[in-house]
């Protein structure tokens, strides 16, 4: 998936709603994500994490 990402420059919007990602999928995804500045439209309902404002995944904080 890393080198789709890199090869597309052009991608405006990406939906990845309810694809049942789990903590370590969602942590990639980000991280993956976080150097593109192309995408205005980011969808991740259904997953581990949210979007927050600036369009990036943020993640639940782990109560102790």
């Amino acid at each position: 998936m890393e080198e789709a990402f890199k090869k597309v420059e052009s991608l405006v919007h990406l939906d990845l709603s309810f694809n049942g990602f789990k903590e370590i999928q969602s942590k990639k995804i980000s991280k993956i994500l976080n150097d593109n500045h192309s995408i205005f439209g980011f969808h991740f309902e259904g997953n581990f994490g949210v979007i927050d404002n600036l369009q990036f995944v943020e993640f639940p904080k782990l109560e102790n």
